[in-house]
């Protein structure tokens, strides 16, 4: 007997609670999906929490991985445990993910790539010289609109006090993890300086082209030249991307080595930077090993 159901295969290691929010500082609504850790009922002892963007993919992905972390006497490098909340999408924008993520990921002001052009066709089977097609256009239009800056008020104004009520957290030490235009955001949010993120994690963050946002973002921070808390920063790029032959991700790895340069060389003070250059994987296939890298290096006990 064979039968089809919806959904997916139960996974115990990414069972947790699941909840839905609606945003008025994104005007859109989240999927939320929050991991325990097995010490969480194990102590009283509040836990740092980490946020973490395309919880579709990370939730499910990132399950098993983060519960083997906190697993101290297994562990390759054991982590301290802690809470994560994937931020997603509800089952009605999940479609339309590729481009109502570009609205929550991209910094505002972010220019187009032009090395996108070509890869986005390429993703979507079209021939060059062919037309754009309707996915094409809402894909650049929300990628020349993006209001990434929105997702973040939306973690600190409405996500985060929801998550400091519900669950035993530590309000001290928030993380953020982002990977692609996530982590682009992840290095936008470092010039927040507000002392609202300890950690934050940018995976092969999306710096495509050279008159970034996040370059003079950055400089700003550093000419405010007012005291910060302490903060980890942990950068990292598939090697593949530097060598491998789709020209945005040579550009990625470009924009992402120069923007660790510039922290390396000029530091906020209490940035404390980390890096790793992961082999093995292209940009679609890195995400958890990107993943891994920061939480090895910013939650190792």
């Amino acid at each position: 007997m064979v039968e089809f159901r919806d959904g997916g295969m139960f996974n115990p290691l990414a069972a947790g609670p699941y909840f839905e929010i609606d945003s008025e500082q994104v005007g859109g609504r989240f999927a939320i999906s929050v991991s325990l850790p097995a010490a969480y009922h194990q102590t009283d002892e509040p836990l740092p929490v980490l946020y973490v963007t395309d919880g579709n993919v990370m939730g499910p992905l990132s399950g098993g991985v983060s519960f083997s972390f906190t697993l101290e006497k297994e562990a390759v490098v054991p982590c301290r445990p802690y809470v994560q909340v994937a931020i997603g999408y509800t089952a009605e924008d999940a479609a339309q993910m590729l481009s109502i993520r570009n609205r929550d990921l991209v910094p505002p002001g972010e220019p187009i790539a032009p090395s996108m052009y070509p890869y986005m066709r390429d993703h979507f089977g079209l021939p060059e010289g062919e037309m754009l097609d309707g996915a094409m256009d809402t894909f650049f239009a929300s990628y020349a609109d993006g209001h990434g800056d929105r997702l973040l008020e939306f973690i600190k104004k409405e996500l985060h006090p929801v998550i400091a009520e519900e669950f035993r957290i530590d309000t001290n030490d928030v993380g953020f993890f982002g990977y692609s235009f996530g982590g682009l955001l992840a290095l936008y949010a470092l010039g927040e300086g507000d002392g609202f993120f300890s950690r934050i994690g940018a995976g092969s963050p999306g710096i495509l082209v050279d008159d970034s946002v996040v370059f003079p973002r950055y400089a700003d921070a550093l000419g405010k030249a007012t005291p910060t808390h302490d903060l980890h920063l942990h950068i990292s790029v598939n090697i593949h991307e530097m060598e491998g032959p789709v020209e945005a991700y040579r550009r990625l790895a470009i924009g992402s080595l120069r923007f660790l340069n510039l922290v390396k060389a000029e530091p906020l003070p209490g940035l404390r930077v980390t890096s790793e250059m992961l082999p093995g994987n292209d940009h679609e296939a890195g995400l958890i090993d990107a993943y891994r890298s920061f939480v090895r290096s910013s939650y190792r006990l």
